[in-house]
């Protein structure tokens, strides 16, 4: 009875999607793509509902050559139409389809023309959303041995490329293959990781800007990578929506532009060929230019993707080309660096023509620019370790020449510092006899001022002359230096009258000036007081001051 049923099963599906658009389950094909054997059809005004899919003819499908078909950049929506005769033991499978970064990705396993069961995918959704949470296009399917389900499956894009995996898994195979993928991918981001951690610390060491651009374009690379695989998506911006969709632009075009300046950086363009610099900065404004457009929703967003796309591919062979130009310039250039960048390009050639639909194998594709990036930066790496090794090396030339330079003029101040010492000894002994025959004349000087104080002090009044006069009295005398130009004065007379009155003259005398020459006023102010004493005309004077 199960057997007529499963014929049965096997004789509705014919009759409804005919020898193509039938999948056959079997022990060995699981876990390959069925994408050469489900019927496509594309809805480029997205006017189709998943009820008129199902009535459609097989007439009105196409179907692919290749396991895994291209659609091309495409806003258009896809539809796929399947059954699948599950011919295996087990009843519980995975499928997978279409990349990772496509926006929506719907599943519906139909009854009839009802809709049996359903799951939405995709990144204009939250990744909670997920009937499977993984970073791929998953979906659970239940079919029992011997019989067959049929399905449809919506796929739409905002410009990006669609392809067609179709691959079913049984579940323990599906986890066991993902594993393996989880631990190479997990390799390749961690490699890229630790060339950004290693030459940052070169970077802080040498301050080079080239090891700088190095690390920012490695990290742009493997964040352009990370968001292709669909990890972004999951673990940065699981809620969906504008970053998800730009995130893979974004750094696309990010690696590109630090791509050109590390390039531009490595081969000294500024120095070695300003010619081929102008065309860099000509590259670098159209990657701008694009970038700018994959900001913009509608039209320009759509064609922004086969525009970054090209200017990658511009990009690097624009690199290339500079590396060969330079060497037949006779320029030397690191053939690390040129191998690294022949790598490179041949996969993102692959990469791209994949993607504009012109290589086939997009299996192939999809994987060689990440092959390609990690030879390229492995040998990079190589090549940066020698950059790092030669800039020691004329550090260390540079340093060995700044000591020779040292020593010469070390020897050269040597030369100048005996000069300059024996100088210092001439003129110290010369200042010596100086000081000496100043000290002498000083000397002299000083004897004569002293026997001028003795001079001087002759002239002032004793104490015991001054005591017959006053009894009482003191005299404050305080020379500014040691002789001085003032002096005091007393002495007796009398009063030429009749009667000679007897009169006491005492006077404290401020001369003009200091020192010797105020000694000298001193001793003529005190003879000018004295002669008032002895002249007859003088003493008169006084007398008709007095009265």
């Amino acid at each position: 009875m199960s057997k007529l049923l499963s014929l049965l099963l096997i004789l509705f599906c014919s009759v409804n999607f005919g020898q193509n658009g039938q999948v056959i389950l079997t022990e060995k094909n699981l876990g390959t793509s069925f994408g050469a054997d489900v019927l496509i059809l594309k809805d480029q005004e997205r006017k189709y509902s998943v009820q008129d899919i199902n009535q459609m003819s097989e007439t009105s499908f196409e179907t692919k050559t290749d396991a895994i078909p291209n659609l091309d950049f495409t806003t258009a929506r896809w539809w796929l139409k399947f059954s699948v005769t599950n011919q295996t033991s087990s009843p519980n499978f995975i499928l997978e389809v279409a990349r990772p970064i496509t926006n929506k990705a719907a599943f519906y396993q139909m009854r009839g023309e009802q809709i049996e069961n359903s799951f939405l995918s995709g990144d204009d959704y939250a990744f909670s959303s997920k009937a499977i949470p993984h970073r791929k296009h998953l979906f659970p399917m239940y079919i029992e041995p011997g019989s067959t389900s049929h399905y449809i499956i919506e796929l739409e894009s905002d410009g990006e490329v669609i392809t067609l995996p179709v691959n079913i898994y049984d579940k323990i195979s599906f986890f066991e293959s993902d594993y393996l993928v989880q631990f190479t991918y997990g390799f390749y981001f961690g490699m890229m990781l630790l060339v950004v951690f290693i030459y940052f610390f070169f970077y802080v060491l040498l301050k080079d800007k080239s090891f700088l651009w190095y690390i920012i374009y490695v990290f742009c690379q493997a964040v352009m990578q990370f968001s292709l695989d669909g990890y972004s998506y999951q673990y940065f911006f699981p809620s969906g929506g504008y970053m998800t969709n730009h995130i893979v632009l974004i750094s696309a075009s990010l690696t590109i532009v630090f791509l050109l300046f590390y390039a531009s950086a490595f081969l000294k363009l500024k120095e070695n060929s300003p010619k081929l610099l102008r065309f860099y900065n000509y590259t670098l404004g159209f990657v701008l230019l694009a970038f700018l457009l994959s900001l913009i929703p509608g039209v320009t967003y759509t064609i922004s993707y086969p525009l970054i796309n090209a200017t990658s591919l511009l990009s690097v062979i624009l690199t290339l080309v500079s590396i060969y130009i330079l060497k037949s310039n006779g320029i030397k250039i690191c053939n690390y660096f040129a191998v690294a960048f022949t790598v490179l390009i041949l996969g993102a050639i692959v990469f791209i023509l994949g993607n504009f639909n012109i290589l086939g194998n997009a299996e192939l594709a999809q994987n060689a620019l990440k092959i390609s990036s990690a030879i390229e930066v492995i040998i990079l790496s190589i090549s940066m370790s020698n950059k790092y090794r030669d800039l020691q090396k004329e550090k260390e030339a540079a340093q060995a020449e700044a000591y020779k330079s040292l020593e010469e003029k070390n020897a050269i101040m040597d030369q100048i510092n005996i000069k300059l010492e024996q100088q210092v000894k001439e003129r110290t002994a010369k200042i010596e006899n100086q000081k000496e025959e100043l000290a002498e004349i000083n000397a002299e000087i000083l004897s004569s001022i002293k026997y001028a104080k003795r001079i001087q002090e002759a002239i002032l009044p004793a104490k015991d002359y001054v005591r017959s006069f006053l009894d009482d009295y003191f005299v404050f005398y305080r020379p500014k230096d040691v002789v001085s130009g003032d002096f005091y004065f007393i002495e007796k007379t009398r009063i030429s009258n009749e009667e000679h009155t007897p009169l006491i003259l005492f006077a404290a005398v401020d001369c003009t000036g200091h020192g010797v020459p105020g000694a000298f006023m001193s001793i003529v102010g005190n003879n000018y007081l004295t002669q008032t004493l002895t002249e007859q005309s003088v003493n008169s004077r006084l007398k008709r001051l007095i009265f």
